[in-house]
């Protein structure tokens, strides 16, 4: 289901913003009228646009990739650590 944006004002008047998981806009208003948020303008969340650009991703690096190893490993499965342990 998509996630929407919303923001509006509550009973008391204070400038209020959230996110509602919804199937339809219709249902996301309905979600935001139980809030009793009044003036609610919803739209559907923008997606990340660096979410798929590789390079400004993560490495796992070989001493991550040990640390982990060592860290998730059973005794009954003992390898040593592939690479240097820095």
């Amino acid at each position: 289901m998509p996630v929407y944006v919303w923001r509006g004002k509550n009973q008391y008047g204070e400038k209020r913003k959230g996110e509602v998981e919804a199937a339809t806009p219709e249902a996301a208003a309905t979600a935001v009228k139980r809030l009793r948020i009044s003036e609610a303008k919803i739209k559907e969340k923008p997606k990340d646009l660096l979410e798929n650009v590789s390079f400004l991703q993560k490495k796992v690096t070989p001493k991550r990739y040990c640390r982990f190893y060592q860290a998730t490993r059973h005794h009954d499965q003992c390898r040593p650590c592939p690479g240097p342990v820095h």
